[in-house]
């Protein structure tokens, strides 16, 4: 059975101009137009810009598929997942759903921040044209997989973005709905909780659920989907298989110049260090993605040059899938120069244990001046994947081990009296 149809789906947004497309805008639109003096109403032009955030976009999704939904950043992803969600409505296109929808989008989207988490599940129920009775007979198990405990009665506006995902993902995860639409929610929590949730979307597989998932974590991707759909500028590039689709969207994103870097670059000397390759080995000299914290990681580095060599400041940036950068290690904080002389350099950086919490990561390659003032060049590195049965981003980026001891006390002070 088909569960979503998408027929030449297009979304475009007008550039400084208010849209309309929510129920909440076209009320608030309504007013304001019915107290405005029409003289200064500001009329549609035919002829005013249109940025497409998606376009001609057509695809048939059968129940019970779980489908990844790849892409880099404006690549379109979190704008389809409205789309289906109907937070707003398509600028062209038809699409079609075969049942009910239950969406955890953004930070913000689908929770009413002044009700407590409880009456956010019975609001979310009601959208989803449940009866009270079979939401009460769910509740507990919603309050049980969130974890939040007492603050599951408190206001959502309390929560931390972890809170909010983690009542998010219970929320559609437990109640009756036929679609379940996901933007990054395996990015909160640790591992004990995304192994939770990869349980809980088995079930959901199993009990026939259509899944749509995105997220920047190619690991989780491949793991848990049938099949990917990767978005690039817009269109729909690929849609098939996981395997061939995270290869085009590494192929793609490989060695290119991250966004951040573009304005900043050096004009005068574009050509003057290249990177060709990059390499990630374990301890064996094994080439790897995964690694467990802890762990060595020796990182490769392949340039090609055309000025002295040593005018290079190789710089290895850790970016997690966020997109939050983590750390950089630099050859010249290290005290490390490249040769005087060559024009075909290896450069090896060993990490001797990997201190970052589980995640997935990308390693990116810089080369700037000794003095930080002149980027030469800047490229996207391979994506990694760190695990640990425990530590996760609520505990940071790092988790350094310190030296604990304990200070005795005597018997009868403060610190043992009862």
């Amino acid at each position: 059975m088909t569960m979503i149809t998408l027929e030449n789906v297009g979304k475009y947004y007008i550039p400084q101009y208010t849209s309309h497309d929510s129920l909440r805008d076209r009320i608030g639109h309504w007013l304001k137009s019915l107290i405005a003096f029409p003289v200064f109403r500001r009329k549609d032009s035919p002829s005013r810009e249109k940025l497409w955030a998606l376009r001609n976009v057509n695809a048939s999704i059968r129940s019970g598929e779980c489908v990844g939904i790849i892409g880099h950043n404006g690549a379109g992803k979190s704008t389809l997942l409205k789309l289906i969600s109907r937070v707003t409505a398509p600028s062209e296109g038809v699409i079609r759903l075969g049942g009910s929808v239950a969406s955890l989008l953004e930070l913000g989207v689908g929770f009413h921040p002044d009700l407590t988490g409880r009456e956010n599940v019975y609001l979310a129920g009601s959208l989803l044209h449940m009866r009270k009775r079979e939401i009460q007979r769910r509740i507990n198990d919603i309050w049980e997989f969130s974890e939040l405990g007492e603050a599951f009665d408190r206001p959502v506006r309390t929560y931390s973005s972890g809170m909010y995902m983690r009542l998010g993902f219970s929320v559609a995860a437990h109640l009756s709905s036929d679609i379940v639409v996901l933007d990054e929610v395996l990015a909160v929590g640790d591992l004990r909780f995304q192994q939770k949730c990869s349980r809980i979307l088995d079930a959901l597989r199993r009990r026939n659920a259509t899944i749509l998932l995105v997220s920047h974590n190619l690991f989780f991707i491949k793991a848990l989907c049938s099949r990917v759909l990767y978005f690039r500028h817009g269109r729909l590039y690929y849609d098939g298989d996981p395997t061939t689709g995270m290869a085009l969207y590494e192929k793609h994103s490989y060695l290119c110049t991250p966004e951040w870097a573009l304005p900043v670059t050096s004009r005068e000397h574009l050509e003057a260090f290249r990177v060709v390759d990059i390499q990630v080995e374990d301890a064996t000299g094994k080439p790897t993605t995964y690694f467990t914290y802890g762990n060595s990681l020796t990182i490769n580095v392949h340039l090609r040059c055309r000025e002295t060599p040593s005018l290079a400041n190789v710089v290895i940036s850790v970016i997690r899938q966020d997109g939050l950068p983590c750390c950089a290690y630099s050859s010249r904080l290290d005290n490390f120069y490249l040769p005087t002389e060559g024009d075909d350099i290896h450069v090896s950086l060993t990490i001797p244990q990997v201190r970052w919490v589980a995640d997935s990561y990308r390693l990116d390659v810089l080369i700037w001046d000794h003095d930080f003032n002149k980027l030469y060049t800047a490229v996207k590195g391979p994506h990694i994947l760190v695990s640990h049965p425990l530590l996760s981003r609520e505990f940071g980026v790092f988790h350094e081990s310190a030296h604990w001891q304990c200070i005795s006390s005597k018997a009868g002070s403060p610190a043992f009296s009862g």
